[in-house]
């Protein structure tokens, strides 16, 4: 049976996710234990980013305009609300990197379900 994932898109598109974290990790000075509080941060920007081509998701899918990521995200050590210390094109060039990952693997299983 034929498996969309098997080609190796996904591995790629998770090691992008994970150079996201480990630089969010890096840049907050984080525990490496810590790192599932920063899935909300990167589904937030993939979700809020407006690509060149189309309108962010969340405008698709809810009508609402996009916001920032960079505004604040909880850390939980300090048990406080802390800004990104990463500016905004250093987040966007890993953000939009990811993005081009999973358009190409959107795009691949497109044309495959069309064969």
């Amino acid at each position: 049976a034929y498996c969309p994932w098997s080609n190796g898109t996904i591995e790629v598109v998770n090691r992008r996710i994970l150079h996201v974290l480990r630089s969010l990790i890096f840049e907050l000075r984080l525990d490496l234990r810590d790192w599932p509080i920063l899935i909300p941060l990167a589904r937030f920007t993939l979700n809020h980013t407006t690509p060149p081509d189309r309108p962010a998701a969340v405008t698709l899918f809810c009508g609402l305009p996009p916001s920032s990521p960079l505004d604040s995200i909880w850390n939980p050590k300090s048990q406080s609300i802390v800004s990104v210390p990463l500016n905004s094109d250093q987040l966007f060039a890993l953000v939009e990197d990811l993005r081009q990952a999973l358009q190409k693997w959107h795009k691949h299983v497109g044309e495959t379900r069309r064969v």
